[in-house]
Parts: C-alpha cells; structure tokens; sequence
C-alpha cells in the first residue's frame, strides 16, 4: 500500500511537471507570435510610409541644399496645392520645384509655398500620381511634373 502511494504521488509530480512544461512552452510560442505580428506590422507601416514618398533619383540629397535663384518659369495653377503633403524641401521658385519633381521618381505633382519675408526659401513639397488638388492662399502655387506643351 505505501509502495502505491509513492508511486502515485509521483506520478502526480510527473503530471505536474508536464503540465507546467507545457503551459511554459504555450506562453513562449505566444510571445513568439506576437513578437512577430509586431513586426510584421512594423515592416507593413514602414512600407506604406515609403509608398507615400516621392524616392529621389541619383545623388539629390534631402537635407538643407542651396538651390539658384535663376531658371524657367514654371506652369503652375497659384491659390492651389496638393494633399497629402509631405516632406519639404527648400527652393528658392515654384520652377526650381518642378524641376525638383522632374529629377524625382515617383513624383507627379508639386507644391511651392512663397517663403515669409524671413525666410530665404519656399517650401518645396512633391506628391504622387494619387494627390489630390485642392484650394489653397495666395501664397501656394501647385502643378504638375512636366507643363503641358503649348503650340
């Protein structure tokens, strides 16, 4: 009868242990599928965020350039721009914004903010074939990559 008892006694420690391995290993697979939903999700947002900006050609850096002050003139519709708007570069003329979304791959559309009184620069913004046009100020003129041509 001891001998019963003993043996069942750890039978029920076994079944215990298993029970805890087992309970364990659900809780880590769990982490681990939600570790990588994370994840995924994050790739997923990271994507939708590269889809919304206009990718640069060549070398066209983002950060603060000096663009001159002498160029065409450009075809675009003042008292509009573009939505959604996104990142903002520094141009000196609607025409050297143009000449911004020309030389990016993606770019179908541009913005251009005159610049303040102390400001040196507009504010350049470039937009996909998706924008939409929509009433603005004065002060912003907006039109496509390439002005149509006039015979």
């Amino acid at each position: 009868a001891r001998i019963a008892k003993r043996n069942e006694a750890k039978a029920a420690k076994e079944r215990a242990r298993r029970e805890k391995q087992e309970k364990e290993k659900a809780a880590k697979e769990k982490r681990a599928a939600e570790a990588a939903a994370a994840k995924s999700k994050k790739k997923e947002k990271q994507k939708e965020k590269e889809k919304e900006k206009p990718k640069a050609k060549g070398k066209q850096s983002k950060a603060k350039e000096e663009p001159s002050k002498a160029g065409p003139r450009s075809c675009g519709s003042p008292g509009h721009h573009y939505e959604p708007v996104g990142e903002r570069f520094p141009e000196a003329t609607a025409a050297h914004c143009q000449r911004r979304c020309r030389e990016t791959e993606g770019c179908a559309y541009y913005s251009f903010w005159e610049p303040k009184q102390w400001e040196r620069y507009g504010g350049c913004h470039l937009h996909g074939q998706e924008a939409s046009k929509v009433i603005a100020g004065p002060d912003v003129s907006a039109g496509p990559r390439v002005c149509p041509k006039v015979e």
